[in-house]
């Protein structure tokens, strides 16, 4: 799993042409535009430092997890 960003163009999220190859399904999350994202600062200082655990290559990758989480519930 990664985190790409882009661009809303008529209507369809732009990516950088090498993001993804066509067909990779994906999820899109959109702050509304009403209401602007806003972190305390607790909540700032855990993100940076989940961020900074990304960087250093410390984390699941999403397709492990989630064939964990099947290999539990049927184990």
């Amino acid at each position: 799993m990664k985190v790409i960003t882009g661009t809303v163009v008529r209507g369809k999220v732009d990516l950088p042409p090498e993001a993804l190859v066509d067909g990779t399904p994906v999820a899109v999350l959109a702050p509304g535009a009403d209401a602007p994202v806003q972190l305390s600062p607790a909540e700032e200082s855990e993100l940076e430092a989940a961020v900074n655990e990304l960087r250093a290559g410390r984390f699941v990758d999403g397709e492990d997890l989630l064939k964990e989480l099947r290999r539990r519930s049927h184990g």
